[in-house]
């Protein structure tokens, strides 16, 4: 495993079985075997973040569409594409990160694939559901299978995006101890909370009116900030879809007419905090961008449900991974947090020719025979690994 992530790092070409078995000491069965076997990717996830994130953390969950042809392949069913904004044929993955919030970048922890529409039925009723097991069931369950070593990492709070903003997402995480942040509809289900003097027979009264989202009552939503783009409001209310009380932060443009409506369950969170941890949810975008371009995450060559896994989360954990060794080189004390330091810019452009110097210069270096124990051979070997803006 040490080997395959550096060469799954400096791999030039197509992220295959074959392409890997060219580039190191095993041949494509011996990968092919082991790609078979399980391995706790979640568990070294977690050793990133403990070790390179700062105290103040926070998970993100993020569905995405993966490109895959063939009719055998597990998993392949018609699912949304954001970036195409239709149902395409293909894979789903649901991709489970954590955010450093002051360094303001995702690590992985675990991607599980979601199985198809059938598969999910099919399982539900095996656990005495007649209807079947939904999609968001499964979601949920993802995050519940990774809720303990969230809590051991100090993470409560989840960031998603507008689609979960659901009762059926945001109940389920509240029973295990975990607060969501997301975005609402424009024509959200809002009533505003009732303060005043209360009779004293009958039903004591609970809301004072109805949240017009167009237009909103700016005595009970109090603006906290401004910027040249949008004027922020906020305030706890009443969500009916939701079955609780939750604090909005509502998002004004001051060029044209929109708004957004952004919703922590927490009521106690600080208004500033709701908007800069959904901000902050892009970031396992990023992370999901790297894997794609760079670390081969659409470019599995297998069928089978545990290949497809292990190269999933390979491809994520490799990203993570790559941002560790560059922020170890940023420090004096690489057994240290770096998160004290000021960190540089991120490219897993220049991390990817990194690693590939390091194949190419090892091949050719053992090849030769050369003893790196020798000054001048050693010098010469990270003369070749060394690349701009990234010395070794």
């Amino acid at each position: 495993m040490r080997w395959i992530f550096g060469a799954w790092l400096g791999l030039p070409v197509r992220h295959t079985m074959s392409n890997l078995a060219r580039f190191g000491p095993y041949c494509e069965k011996s990968i092919r075997l082991h790609m078979a076997k399980s391995f706790p990717f979640a568990w070294v996830g977690q050793q990133l973040i403990a070790r390179f994130c700062g105290s103040e953390r926070i998970a993100a969950f993020d569905p995405s569409y993966l490109f895959k042809s063939g009719r055998h392949t597990y998993g392949v069913d018609w699912w949304w594409c954001g970036s195409a904004q239709r149902m395409l044929k293909g894979l789903e993955l649901g991709i489970l990160g954590v955010i450093d919030v002051k360094a303001r970048t995702a690590f992985s922890l675990r991607a599980t694939q979601t199985p198809s529409h059938h598969d999910l039925k099919e399982q539900g009723k095996e656990q005495g559901k007649e209807q079947g097991k939904n999609l968001m069931a499964h979601y949920v369950g993802l995050i519940e299978e990774q809720a303990p070593l969230l809590r051991q990492l100090k993470v409560r709070l989840i960031a998603a995006d507008a689609y979960f903003a659901k009762k059926s997402w945001l109940e389920p995480l509240r029973a295990m101890g975990f607060d969501v942040v997301t975005r609402l509809r424009q024509d959200a289900n809002l009533n505003y909370l009732y303060h005043g003097p209360q009779t004293p027979t009958g039903r004591r009264r609970k809301y004072a009116g109805k949240v017009n989202c167009q237009k909103i009552d700016k005595r009970r939503l109090r603006r906290f900030a401004s910027d040249d783009k949008a004027h922020y409001y906020s305030g706890v209310v009443y969500a009916v879809g939701l079955g609780c009380r939750v604090r909005i932060v509502y998002i004004e443009q001051i060029k044209g007419k929109g708004y957004s409506i952004v919703m922590s369950s927490d009521t106690e969170l600080a208004p500033e905090k709701v908007v800069e941890y959904y901000k902050l949810r892009f970031q396992i975008e990023f992370l999901i961008r790297d894997a794609k371009s760079y670390a081969g995450l659409e470019e599995a060559q297998v069928r089978d449900k545990e290949k497809l896994d292990f190269h999933f989360n390979i491809a994520l954990t490799s990203v993570s991974w790559a941002k560790a060794a560059f922020w170890m080189t940023q420090t004096s004390q690489p057994t240290s947090q770096p998160t004290s330091q000021p960190r540089g810019a991120f490219s897993m452009r220049n991390c990817q020719l990194l690693f590939l110097n390091g194949l190419c210069t090892h091949r050719v270096f053992q090849n030769l025979a050369l003893d790196l124990s020798l000054e001048k051979h050693r010098h010469a070997y990270h003369q070749c690994l060394n690349i701009q803006q990234w010395p070794v």
